[in-house]
């Protein structure tokens, strides 16, 4: 396969891969974390970013903040500007896996991994989603190409020490994003161990892993007097985990039931990739190759083995909080193992059988296979974060008749969620916490107990924040909540009643007229 045709083939999978993502767009910002992200985006956009009032890790992350910010500020508040850079990057990582599987590998396992990334099903999702997952893969894929190019034979020193400080900035930028990312600088120490040099290039590794955040520290020291202003937060936040209750799972069973799928969350993010992988280290094993892997398993390990038994402190040993997408970290080298392991055993395939066309019907069906059950996890994955978001885009649609009117909502989610999908012209102020939202246009329902005394206003009542928690579990709330949550007034129009599966996730919206009834009928108990 010439060098020319490698390319050509590399711009074939990066189409396919657009295509891919934009046929299954996930909306830009469903889910919950994203709409944080994308508020604090248009606050920086907008000239309204507060960091002192930032209470949460969500306003940190410039790495997310900072790109969708331009974007909000060049080509406005949408869906799809929201996921522009998020796409961006997952095309680069696409085309770093190439360039990395063809220095560590081979081209025609280069390729194949390429292909496997246009349907790989952790990066799915995050690809056209706002959040640190659709950045990591790159810089992680970034950090460790640099620091491999830096090693190359007859490289001069100027250029070489270049390298090494982009791959330490790429590692900066990531640890932007998310905290979780200095365990790169343990891989790359692993890699540097690995080729028994690079000591100097170490340094300049963390050289450029500090530039990044020396630059937000001075910012911070500049607008709150303490440099480590990120991490006085963030050490409040970690309070929440280190609990007698921690927030999030932590069970040592977590990753290892969705990477092997038998979960079926994990299933629809993993595939059957881990299988690959691990049949492809188990191949390479076998026939004294494992040496071509070594690269990639240092890069993948120690991440992951403190991922699974790492501690929340330092101080005391916490199980660290886990969720499927932080494995994003390390979703470059499972698709280059998976690849590895798919080429192995296809030519195991073409050694042992003789007829060319059944070689070709064997590989088309184990590849064809992986695409459609990753694509079919991908899509439920896609259909759940629809459902969420139903109702605010549904109750976006309806009130967008009456912009002034007030909307009454049952909960701090519902006010930033529908705050955007009425492109932030609410006037509900993102640093506003559950005690009230100011004087714009949200409001809460117990700021309006009587529903006598209500302007004409629009209603919302969910039951997914009136009689569930966040994740469908129910509560016993009824008692605290006002009476015409169970009983309307029979004046208030019903302007949409939406009965969803799973049902937790019903609402109706209300619109009342601002004229006082006190015609009531008995309450029911709902």
């Amino acid at each position: 396969m010439t060098r020319l045709r490698g390319r050509g083939w590399t711009l074939v999978l990066i189409a396919a891969a657009l295509a891919v993502r934009v046929g299954l767009f996930f909306g830009g910002v469903r889910g919950s974390d994203a709409y944080a992200y994308a508020h604090q985006a248009y606050n920086i956009a907008t000239g309204q970013y507060d960091v002192q009032a930032e209470t949460m890790f969500y306003g940190f992350r410039y790495t997310v903040l900072l790109p969708t910010a331009l974007a909000y500020k060049v080509v406005g508040v949408s869906d799809w500007s929201s996921a522009l850079f998020p796409i961006v990057c997952s095309l680069v990582t696409l085309w770093l896996i190439i360039r990395l599987g063809s220095r560590l590998l081979d081209e025609r396992t280069a390729l194949l991994a390429g292909l496997l990334y246009v349907f790989f099903p952790l990066d799915l999702p995050e690809a056209t989603l706002v959040g640190p997952d659709s950045f990591i893969p790159m810089l992680s894929a970034g950090s460790v190409l640099a620091f491999w190019v830096a090693g190359d034979e007859g490289l001069a020193t100027p250029k070489r020490m270049a390298f090494f400080a982009v791959s330490g900035v790429c590692v900066g930028l990531a640890v932007q994003a998310r905290e979780s990312c200095v365990l790169l600088l343990v891989s790359l120490s692993c890699l540097a161990l690995y080729r028994r040099r690079w000591a100097a290039g170490l340094l300049a590794v963390l050289l450029g892993c500090l530039a990044p955040l020396a630059v937000e520290a001075i910012y911070y020291w500049a607008q709150t007097g303490d440099p480590m202003y990120r991490a006085t937060v963030i050490q409040r936040l970690n309070e929440l985990y280190v609990g007698p209750a921690p927030e999030g799972p932590t069970s040592w069973a977590y990753y290892p039931r969705a990477m092997f799928g038998l979960d079926l969350g994990g299933l629809a993010r993993f595939g059957f990739f881990v299988y690959a992988a691990l049949g492809g280290v188990a191949m390479a094993a076998w026939s004294k190759d494992l040496g071509r892997l070594a690269p990639l398993l240092l890069w993948a390990i120690p991440p992951l083995l403190y991922l699974e038994f790492g501690s929340m402190t330092l101080l005391r040993y916490v199980p660290i909080v886990k969720s499927y997408h932080y494995m994003s970290l390390i979703s470059p080298p499972l698709v280059l193992l998976s690849a590895y392991g798919l080429s192995s055993l296809l030519g195991s395939v073409a050694a042992s059988v003789n007829r060319p066309v059944w070689r070709r019907a064997a590989v088309a069906a184990v590849i064809v296979g992986l695409a459609l059950t990753s694509l079919y996890g991908a899509v439920r994955v896609r259909q759940n974060l629809q459902d969420d978001a139903r109702p605010y885009v549904l109750v976006a649609a309806a009130v967008q008749g009456h912009p002034e009117r007030p909307i009454y909502v049952p909960h701090f989610r519902w006010a930033m969620f529908l705050n955007y999908h009425l492109r932030f012209q609410t006037g509900f102020n993102y640093y506003s916490r559950p005690n009230g939202v100011g004087s714009g246009r949200l409001r809460y329902l117990w700021e309006a107990p009587d529903p006598t005394v209500l302007p004409a206003a629009y209603v919302v009542l969910h039951d997914r924040y009136l009689f569930y928690d966040t994740i469908g579990r129910p509560v016993g709330r009824s008692a605290l909540l006002p009476d015409y949550v169970f009983n309307p007034p029979p004046t208030w129009r019903l302007v949409v009643r939406d009965r969803a599966e799973p049902a937790y996730n019903s609402f109706a919206l209300y619109e009342t007229d601002g004229t006082a009834d006190v015609a009531r009928t008995p309450c029911c108990t709902g």
